[in-house]
């Protein structure tokens, strides 16, 4: 098997165990697509499958809002926060898309308390696509960085009392090149 159809064979794997909505059929949403800085309204007609509930919110108008990549843009620029849009998607995991002037630049999954056989299966599929993380360890969170061709990712683990969280980044590899044109 070449190794470009071993990546592909390994992202299947990994598009079709985490991206299948409640119902069993799998989203469009992949982890390593090229296709950053598509439109807002690709993203509805093609990303989020139909009949999912979405609503939408304005960081300036949400400021208990939490998103690391947000906090990061803002804190760059924080007249940022007035060209930004999130759009919510209630599918499992819920799905943030962080849009700049209606441009894709970042995916923010919440999952949630998780088990640690179910957090060991996403690091290990989201490794099969992005290779070894840097882990870095800073208080009850632990958070593993990928760095791909197009996108980069954060997989965070918060320990939250008697359970964990986890919380998975994706984002344009240029998403900080971009703000500079901004």
């Amino acid at each position: 098997m070449t190794h470009a159809a071993h990546v592909l064979t390994l992202y299947s794997l990994l598009f079709l165990f985490l991206y299948s909505g409640p119902a069993g059929g799998a989203s469009v949403f992949s982890p390593s697509f090229a296709s950053w800085g598509i439109a807002r309204e690709a993203v509805l007609g093609r990303m989020i499958p139909s009949g999912t509930t979405v609503s939408e919110l304005s960081p300036r108008a949400n400021p208990r809002y939490e998103n690391k990549i947000l906090s990061y843009l803002t804190s760059i620029n924080g007249e940022l926060a007035d060209r930004i849009t999130i759009v919510q998607a209630s599918s499992s995991p819920r799905r943030d898309y962080l849009f700049i002037r209606n441009r894709l630049m970042a995916v923010m999954e919440l999952y949630g308390p998780v088990k640690s056989a179910a957090f060991a299966e996403t690091l290990r599929s989201v490794t099969n696509v992005y290779g070894s993380p840097h882990v870095q360890h800073e208080g009850t969170t632990t958070t593993y960085s990928f760095s791909g061709e197009k996108t980069l990712v954060l997989v965070q683990l918060s320990r939250v009392g008697e359970h964990y969280d986890c919380t998975v980044h994706y984002y344009a590899r240029s998403l900080f090149k971009i703000l500079l044109t901004e």
